[in-house]
């Protein structure tokens, strides 16, 4: 056992002075070795693969110069951020208007629909009404119409009963223009105010009829006779007389 101990202990030494000896060579070599020509020939190679070292110094500086000015336009920013409305807010403004604008919008086309209906409603009873007047008016022409007509007939058949009862009234009178002539010639012509009315006549005629339509006969002459000038009228004014005369006789 102790033999093995010591065996053991015997190559842990060597291996330890084997280090030893490698760390003295090396030792020895790193003296040897030039640190300036190293860091030059470093120095020489990085320049190889970036061309801009020997200016990092510059430009970082620059960098550093502007990463400042940076943070001063960020530290303005967000100073003036406050005086300023976000675009959110400004979005939700514009949406709430538009939303308000299209709510007025549909409220005025929904009365004006509403409108729409109740003047088609009107529309139709105002033609309906219109069809109405146009049905009474025409009734109104008809009835207007047929009232003429009847009234036409009516005229002639009054006209008829006129000449009728002149041709009577000549029927009775055949010698009243000869008569009439004699008068002319002998008397003068009489006051208009003396010769006797209608109603005389027809206040004596129930007596006797036909001695009192003589008498009315006889008078009628003269007063067809007579006028303000004294002249003798003509045939056609003295027959419309005598119709008059005779009607009221009637």
């Amino acid at each position: 056992m102790e033999t093995r101990l010591n065996n053991r202990l015997n190559g842990i030494i060597n291996s330890q002075n084997g280090n030893t000896m490698a760390i003295t060579q090396l030792n020895s070599r790193m003296a040897n070795i030039s640190t300036a020509d190293l860091a030059k020939n470093m120095l020489g190679q990085l320049e190889t693969f970036y061309p801009d070292i020997r200016k990092a110094e510059t430009t970082l500086s620059e960098h550093t110069a502007q990463f400042a000015k940076l943070e001063s336009q960020i530290a303005v920013l967000e100073s003036q951020s406050s005086h300023k409305q976000s675009p959110a807010l400004i979005g939700n403004r514009i949406t709430d208007s538009l939303r308000q604008e299209v709510d007025a919008l549909s409220r005025d086309q929904i009365q004006l629909e509403a409108d729409t209906k109740t003047n088609k409603t009107t529309l139709a009873a105002l033609e309906d009404a219109s069809t109405t007047i146009k049905t009474a008016l025409d009734n109104l022409t008809k009835k207007v119409g047929e009232g003429r007509n009847r009234l036409a007939l009516i005229e002639e058949a009054f006209s008829d009963e006129i000449a009728e009862l002149s041709v009577k009234v000549d029927g009775l009178l055949p010698d009243n223009d000869n008569n009439t002539r004699g008068l002319a010639d002998v008397t003068p012509t009489p006051a208009l105010s003396s010769i006797p009315s209608a109603g005389q006549f027809s206040a004596q005629e129930p007596a006797s009829n036909g001695q009192k339509r003589k008498v009315a006969t006889a008078v009628e002459p003269a007063r067809a006779l007579g006028s303000t000038n004294g002249y003798t009228q003509s045939p056609s004014r003295k027959r419309a007389r005598r119709v008059g005369d005779d009607n009221e006789d009637l």
